[in-house]
């Protein structure tokens, strides 16, 4: 994913481009959870994740995920996990620019931000996991559940039906959907505005106690080591 930090303003912009599909390695993680870390003590209005054009992240790396043994496996298992949680807990409100697919472990990065932008186009979120044998840990699904209505949050799940994004702003997955260029830049300038006039420390602190029963790593560790 090769991500970047900068810092606009009050505005901190976490830009994710590998040039490619934007996959996952424990590298890319390590260094996306060195932004969120670092966007607390700028005291930031929001954090903005941003994909690439085309897509937002295509998810865990092939090589690394058909593997499932070894030490790098549950590297990268241990350290996705700590990142998605990194998210649920910030201080700072996250906001999601789907500029494109989010795939996989990829889709659960966005559904784990605050609020989620999509850019118009052939664009789909999409949790395969079943179609490949990957168990989602509980906590990891109530990402997806909180994010998505039932029924349509099982049939994305199992048998990964993906979610276009006209479907995902119905739905309220996506909390706008709206052109590339400058339209992206006024909506996501309105969802910072939002961010200032909730609050927001006081936005994450009750988004954290609404997570506490839901986030337990110790279990997304003992379900992918049961894969491998």
């Amino acid at each position: 994913m090769n991500p970047t930090y900068e810092l606009h303003a009050d505005v901190a912009v976490v830009s994710l481009d590998d040039g490619a599909a934007n996959t996952m390695g424990t590298n890319s993680l390590t260094e996306l959870r060195a932004c969120l870390e670092r966007a607390e003590p700028d005291d930031v209005a929001a954090l903005v994740l941003r994909g690439r054009r085309g897509v937002f992240s295509s998810g865990f790396d092939g090589s690394t995920l058909a593997a499932r043994t070894g030490d790098e496996f549950t590297d990268l298992a241990d350290t996705y996990s700590a990142t998605l949680l990194d998210l649920l807990t910030s201080r700072v409100p996250t906001i999601a620019l789907l500029t494109g697919h989010a795939l996989g472990a990829g889709a659960l990065l966005a559904l784990a931000c605050d609020r989620r932008i999509g850019v118009r186009g052939a664009h789909r979120i999409e949790l395969h996991g079943a179609t490949i044998a990957f168990p989602v840990p509980t906590w990891m699904t109530a990402i997806a559940r909180w994010s998505i209505p039932s029924p349509r949050v099982f049939e994305l799940m199992q048998p990964a039906t993906p979610l276009a994004f006209d479907e995902a702003a119905r739905l309220g997955t996506l909390h706008a959907l709206v052109d590339g260029g400058k339209p992206l830049d006024r909506a996501t300038a309105a969802a910072v505005d939002e961010m200032r006039r909730l609050g927001g420390q006081t936005f994450t602190a009750t988004r954290s106690m609404l997570w506490s029963s839901e986030a337990a790593p110790q279990e997304s560790r003992a379900v992918l080591a049961s894969v491998a």
